[in-house]
């Protein structure tokens, strides 16, 4: 009986593309509890299941961040990562809006300081529940697709930088005023009184303005990693940065003085400290093309090329036998 062999070929485990879906079906599943904590919490003054809760998700919330950014990473071709990220990004925030949406829309008849309606968490739950049915729908890499851009990526990388720091400098500038006008003169807001919008408004751009900072430093894990293996660890990296210093500043926010200006004030200082060591590495992106005159052309041949390239499952079947 004839049996199919390969030449100089060995059983190698799934590649990481494959996994994607089983990790984030269990990124995802540590959400409900903690928001049923939320609910029990609220309405019942149950403390044990917020914990637990809490728990659970920052396990399962860990897994999630690592395998979302390597999905969105990972499955555009080359020349449309940034693109891609773009449009997970743009999901990410269209749920913080309907949360935030249902929240208002559940409590908007109040006008004092306090806890929201325990609805609300009743509307999360089920919504967060959902979550791993709707990871089984994942595609896999090779049937996702999106148009490429022709701007090279020395001019994206150079112009997005210089446009995000100077949007971040004029609103760091904004929220160093406000708070330090607030601190002197305390007030409570609510979103019908006078004055309202002047207060909300930073906020607003300030949150725009950390998703735009947030797509640009996913841009440059793009730029640096050169495997898909090296996607996950440096967006697990990133991912992880970002929730220690995010349980830092938490904690750092706990203190008066911390919690009303000190915190702006320090984010005003790191924002300033970090622009010299962030443009020495941007401003390597796209140099390699300089000396062909038309940066844009040579890269657009080259991501021709990468596209062109067969596969190594396509490989490995040409050489069955």
């Amino acid at each position: 009986m004839a049996k199919e062999a390969t030449l100089g070929l060995t059983e190698t485990p799934p590649p990481p593309q494959e996994q994607y879906p089983g990790a984030l079906i269990f990124g995802t599943l540590g959400y409900a509890p903690f928001a049923a904590g939320l609910y029990t919490n609220n309405r019942f003054g149950t403390e044990w299941l917020t914990l637990f809760g809490a728990a659970l998700c920052g396990i399962s919330a860990g897994v999630f961040w690592m395998a979302e950014a390597a999905i969105a990473i990972a499955y555009p071709e080359p020349w449309n990562k940034g693109k891609a990220l773009g449009y997970w990004l743009t999901y990410r925030l269209g749920g913080q809006i309907l949360g935030g949406a249902i929240n208002l829309g559940l409590n908007a008849d109040r006008n004092e300081a306090g806890k929201v309606s325990y609805t609300v968490f009743l509307i999360f739950i089920a919504l967060q529940a959902s979550g791993p049915l709707v990871a089984l729908f994942l595609n896999k890499p090779e049937k996702a697709w999106i148009d490429r851009t022709k701007v090279s990526l020395k001019t994206r990388a150079r112009s997005s930088f210089w446009l995000i720091v100077s949007f971040q400098g004029g609103w760091w500038t904004w929220a160093t005023v406000l708070v330090t006008k607030f601190h002197h003169a305390p007030r409570t807001y609510d979103w019908s009184s006078y004055g309202f919008g002047h207060a909300f408004a930073v906020y607003i751009f300030l949150t725009i303005g950390f998703q735009i900072n947030y797509l640009f430093l996913y841009f440059i894990i793009t730029n640096l990693a050169e495997t898909e293996d090296q996607v996950i660890r440096y967006a697990a990296l990133l991912r992880g940065t970002e929730s220690a210093w995010q349980a830092v500043s938490y904690g750092l926010t706990s203190i008066p003085i911390m919690g009303s200006v000190g915190a702006v004030y320090i984010n005003f200082g790191l924002w300033a400290v970090a622009i010299g060591p962030a443009w020495l590495l941007v401003r390597h992106f796209g140099a390699d093309w300089d000396h062909y005159g038309h940066d844009g052309e040579q890269q657009t041949k080259r991501e021709d090329e990468v596209r062109d390239t067969p596969s190594p499952e396509r490989v490995s079947d040409s050489i069955k036998i």
